[in-house]
């Protein structure tokens, strides 16, 4: 997609690996990196580890140093074993702001729900985000977008992220690098809810890391 816009659309896929499988925020909490993956099967995991899709945003800044920066930090209590590509993006609902940088990140982690949610909110505030206008501009933004099998929905957070079917912007690199990852809510995976998405103004770039 060198160069030009597109609207993504990925194959669906017939079978899913779960993410609980062996081996602004309706979030809303104001590692050595494995360089650019190829989508495959989970990673093999450790006893109490947690398989989690992480979605990573930036239009302010350095975006691309700002995102790597975010990876970085996430070590030692996520170890990220995929990234996938930069794609830039048309921002939405405020449209008068920078474009995006978006990625995802798959990683492993014995951190519970909110304990991860205070981790990434912790990142974007050492990376300088500050209360501001939601959907507006910001230097990072990290999102739970899967977390295993789980279902949550409580007042702190929701998983899968309540919006993750209508955005283009994380589906298009969550199928990626993961077109099996199953929505439990839903009943399909990455690749299905990517050929489903409202069409968007993105590109895919190069890679992250």
């Amino acid at each position: 997609a060198s160069g030009a816009y597109l609207i993504f659309a990925a194959r669906s896929l017939t079978q899913h690996v779960s993410p609980g499988a062996a081996e602004e925020d309706e979030q809303t909490m104001d590692a050595p990196h494995a360089g650019r993956s190829q989508p495959s099967q989970p990673p093999r995991r450790a006893l109490g580890e947690h398989l989690v899709y992480l979605g990573l945003g930036s239009n302010l800044g350095e975006r691309d140093a700002l995102l790597r920066a975010a990876l970085e930090r996430l070590a030692p209590d996520v170890r990220v074993t995929r990234v996938s590509s930069i794609w830039d993006t048309a921002p939405l609902l405020v449209t008068n702001q920078p474009r995006f940088h978006n990625a995802v990140a798959e990683g492993l982690t014995a951190l519970e729900p909110l304990a991860l949610l205070r981790l990434v909110k912790g990142i974007e505030r050492t990376l300088g985000r500050q209360p501001g206008p939601r959907y507006g501009p910001r230097p990072v933004d990290i999102d739970i977008l899967l977390y295993d099998d789980l279902n949550l929905d409580t007042p702190e957070l929701t998983i899968p992220h309540p919006r993750l079917p209508e955005r283009a912007f994380a589906l298009a690199p969550l199928a990626e690098i993961a077109p099996r990852a199953w929505h439990p809510a839903l009943g399909c995976d990455a690749a299905s809810l990517a050929a489903e998405a409202p069409p968007a103004d993105i590109r895919r770039l190069g890679p992250l890391v």
